[in-house]
């Protein structure tokens, strides 16, 4: 977030990835704040749910397949659409995702 203009409830906002840094202006209803409790709760998830979740060490959400979950540590193994299978290990990648970084459950 760049900046917040409560009299027009207009949020500008930046994707740091992006660098041209560009500002897009969006009203207060279309911004998640990560931590805010509007996410899904991780209760609601079980292995085998598609959710949108942040890709690690990015700033981008990605669609993501959830195999298993930590209810102790409230972290995902998520396999992200797209990530392959790993060279050495023969196995699908699967990304470990704190709970607090899905934006949503989409199937």
């Amino acid at each position: 977030m760049v900046h917040y203009e409560p009299t027009t409830h207009i949020v500008q906002v930046r994707d740091e990835d992006d660098t041209e840094k560009k500002i897009y202006n969006l009203t207060e209803d279309k911004v998640l704040p990560l931590g805010s409790g509007k996410l899904v709760h991780w209760e609601a998830l079980k292995p085998g749910d598609v959710v949108l979740a942040l890709y690690p060490l990015t700033t981008t959400f990605y669609p993501g397949e959830v195999v298993s979950l930590n209810s102790s540590t409230e972290r995902l193994c998520i396999r992200f659409d797209g990530d392959e299978i790993d060279d050495d290990t023969g196995l699908l990648v699967v990304k470990e995702v704190p709970t607090y970084f899905v934006a949503d459950k989409l199937l």
